[in-house]
C-alpha cells in the first residue's frame, strides 16, 4: 500500500512543477483527478490482493491444525496395519474372500470319509 501511494504521490508532484515550470495551470486539476481516481482503483486492488494473501495465510494455518489435531486424535490405519504385519493387499484379500467360516468348511469337507 506505501508504495501504490508514494507512486502516485510523486506523480502529483509531477503535475504541480509541469504547471509551476510552464506557468499554465489549465489541466492541473484534470490531471489530478485523473490521478486521483487511478490511486483509488490501484488502491483497491492491492487491498483485495493483501486480503487474498491473508484469507489463503489463515486457511493454511487451519489446515496446518486440523493436521497436528488429526495426528493428535486421529487413527493412522497404515502405521496400524504395519505394526500387526498386514499389508493393504492382505487386508483385501481377507475382505474379497469368505473369512474364518470358507476355512473351516474346507476343513470339514477334508476329513470326510472318502467311501461313504
Amino acid at each position: 500500500m506505501g508504495g501504490v501511494n508514494a507512486a502516485f504521490g510523486d506523480a502529483a508532484g509531477q503535475i504541480n512543477r509541469n504547471a509551476a515550470l510552464t506557468k499554465n495551470p489549465a489541466g492541473v486539476t484534470e490531471g489530478l483527478d485523473t490521478l486521483a481516481m487511478n490511486k483509488g482503483i490501484a488502491g483497491g486492488r492491492e487491498a483485495g490482493d493483501i486480503q487474498i494473501q491473508n484469507a489463503d495465510f489463515q486457511n493454511q494455518q487451519r489446515m496446518a491444525g486440523l493436521n497436528l489435531l488429526n495426528s493428535l486424535y486421529g487413527t493412522n490405519t497404515q502405521a496400524q496395519t504395519s505394526l500387526l504385519g498386514q499389508g493393504a493387499s492382505d487386508l483385501q484379500a481377507r475382505a474379497a474372500g469368505g473369512g474364518w467360516s470358507q476355512g473351516f468348511k474346507d476343513v470339514l469337507t477334508s476329513l470326510k470319509p472318502s467311501g461313504g
